[in-house]
Parts: C-alpha cells; structure tokens; sequence
C-alpha cells in the first residue's frame, strides 16, 4: 500500500525505506535502557555514529522533524520490528 505521497505502509506507519540491522540495534539497546555512550560502547562505534544511526532510523521511518528517540522506537514497533 502506498500513502498519498507514494511512500510504502509498513502496518500503518509510512516508511522511505526498511531500517537497516544496525538502526534496530541502536533503537533495541536505547529501549533496553542504554544511553547513547553505552551504545556506542556495546556496538564499537562513536557516539557520533549513534546519532547518525538515530537520524537515519528517523529519515526511514519517515518520522516528523523533532520525533525523539521514543518515538521512533514506537514507530519501529508500529511497522512490526521487534525491539
């Protein structure tokens, strides 16, 4: 299905593209209870690239401008990723 913008529906929530293992991962561990150092501790990665995994997750899910990171993690749940 496909919204009126022509972007694809994944269980009600309008998505750009699917979100990659690594964005689930990040959005997983945030759920978890992680802070964005933990994360990037846990993952081997920066902080820096936390956030721009954040922001990517943000852009694929199509979630308005100023979601915050819960929000993309019930959007997530929302298209049928399982945290």
């Amino acid at each position: 299905m496909l919204s009126s913008a022509g972007l694809p529906f994944s269980r009600g929530v309008c998505m750009t593209r699917p979100l990659t293992g690594q964005q689930l991962q990040v959005l997983r561990l945030i759920d978890q209870g992680m802070n964005y150092a933990g994360v990037s501790l846990e993952l081997e990665i920066s902080v820096s690239g936390v956030r721009q995994h954040l922001r990517n997750a943000s852009a694929n899910l199509a979630a308005p401008a100023g979601t915050r990171t819960a929000g993309l993690i019930e959007m997530a749940r929302a298209a049928g990723y399982e945290l």
